[in-house]
């Protein structure tokens, strides 16, 4: 079985950049050139920062950013291509013994791949700017499983609900759209009235952001009481999510 989810991450992500020019390179492009846009619109011309003064107040902005893009872009890419894992591959509907879940299971696999290698470089310019002391990987190891979790959730459910209702990939691309927004991926989340504190505190989005950011920075300590909630939380969706999916499949074929 584990061969086969491998087989079939290394196959889809293949897929994703097969017939472009630069090929799995966009794994790093993309997220740069979204880096370089938010950085120019909303710090050289909106002029947000993060507390900082000086030389370094690009780089810090850059990288706070960079981590909020890494978060963002993951769930994102899960929730807009989910709708479409199982309605995709109908021929394979019909086979008793292939493990429909893995489909959509892949996606996110697929989508950790970019997710990691983000990781990589948020730490090592992490440890570049605030040494390596102020970097907690073990914590940032929770995060990304935390996040994984929640994406799994997503991806069972919404592949379920794309083949019943085709509307779902449609859907999900204007939310997305404004998650990004919701999200502190380009600017403080102290920059939110208390009164709407609760839209990080309940996003999974927004709260993989801030912790993964002090979890590079250590200057402030992680609400472990919150981080337990939130891996609670995203483990329970995961398990409705694959009970959701498990309880439509018997359906699928009539469909497809």
């Amino acid at each position: 079985m584990l061969f086969i989810y491998f087989q079939w991450v290394r196959r889809e992500l293949l897929a994703r950049y097969s017939g472009s020019l630069l090929g799995l390179a966009w794994l790093i492009l993309q997220p740069t050139l979204q880096l370089g846009i938010f950085v120019l619109l909303f710090h050289q011309f909106i002029g947000l920062r993060w507390g900082v003064s000086g030389r370094q107040d690009v780089l810090v902005y850059a990288l706070h950013v960079f981590i909020g893009l890494a978060v963002f872009n993951f769930i994102a890419d899960v929730i807009q291509r989910s709708p479409n894992a199982i309605v995709s591959q109908p021929h394979l509907v019909n086979k008793i013994k292939f493990p429909l879940p893995l489909l959509p299971a892949a996606l996110v696999g697929a989508s950790a791949v970019s997710f990691f290698i983000m990781i990589l470089i948020a730490t090592a310019a992490a440890i570049a700017l605030h040494g390596a002391d102020n970097v907690a990987p073990l914590t940032i190891t929770g995060i990304a499983l935390v996040l994984i979790a929640y994406a799994l959730g997503c991806a069972w459910f919404l592949a379920a609900l794309g083949v019943f209702v085709r509307d779902t990939s449609h859907i999900v691309g204007h939310v997305t759209s404004v998650l990004l927004f919701l999200s502190p991926v380009f600017y403080p989340a102290d920059v939110i009235p208390p009164s709407w504190r609760w839209l990080i505190d309940w996003n999974p989005i927004a709260w993989g952001v801030e912790s993964l950011r002090q979890a590079f920075t250590l200057k402030q300590a992680i609400d472990g009481a919150n981080a337990i909630a939130h891996a609670g939380a995203a483990l329970g969706f995961a398990f409705l999510a694959y009970s959701w999916f498990m309880r439509l499949r018997k359906g699928f074929a009539d469909v497809l």
